[in-house]
């Protein structure tokens, strides 16, 4: 399931991209070092995202880090490039086509997809992060904001993968980063709805995202 951008995120400036390609390289290692001895029985059992194994989940970690590198790609050509060329429906194929590989192919081509874009962000110029691209839904930003959506995708769903990273082992960070800008369009999302007390920062932000303790207020789907 894909983590899309909201109304109120700010897209960070060229000078800001080089620390938080340092968080994506982070991300990205710890993804590598959970799904190091992954078993074929753990990479097709489901996760809590409906109708998803692992091997779907990685599969899509690994074919968003390829549409960045696509994208970045073409902007270090002075291209405005759109992220996924097929569309929605070329983008689920793609994950289904993968999803139910043996585990280990899954991780070698996750890792491999992780170099790539990560290489690719390394190798943006100031003038590049500025060309824009062409996202899902019509959406359209600039380069830098790349960036920041592959640092919520690796981190959220690493999550996700059920593996025993929880929110809790986000860092701080990532929470003060993206949590202002959930908080702020929970009233779009939920109108009446308030953040719950008592919950640490991290929880919050779970909550906020689908991944919130039972119990808690229920929202609509998140994305």
């Amino acid at each position: 399931m894909a983590v899309t951008s909201t109304s109120t995120e700010r897209h960070p400036a060229p000078g800001e991209v080089a620390s938080l390609v340092d968080e994506v390289d982070r991300a990205h290692q710890r993804l590598a070092a959970m799904l190091t001895g992954l078993s074929d029985e753990q990479a097709h059992a489901p996760t809590p995202l409906p109708g998803w194994t692992r091997g779907h989940l990685i599969t899509h970690l690994a074919r968003h880090a390829d549409s960045l590198t696509r994208a970045l790609t073409a902007a270090l050509r002075g291209e405005s490039a759109v992220q996924y060329p097929e569309g929605e429906a070329g983008r689920f194929a793609e994950i289904e086509a993968g999803a139910h590989r043996p585990a280990e192919a899954l991780v070698a081509d996750m890792v491999e997809a992780n170099r790539r874009c990560l290489h690719a962000m390394r190798a943006m110029t100031p003038a590049a992060w500025r060309i824009s691209v062409h996202g899902r839904g019509g959406a359209v930003f600039p380069a830098t904001r790349l960036v920041v959506s592959r640092w919520r995708e690796a981190e959220v769903h690493a999550v996700d993968l059920d593996l025993g990273v929880t929110s809790a082992d986000w860092s701080g960070r990532f929470v003060g980063h993206f949590l202002p800008e959930e908080v702020a369009r929970l009233d779009q999302r939920a109108p009446g709805v308030r953040v719950p007390a008592g919950l640490a920062d991290h929880a919050v932000l779970a909550w906020l995202l689908g991944r919130g303790e039972p119990g808690l207020p229920d929202l609509p789907a998140w994305g």
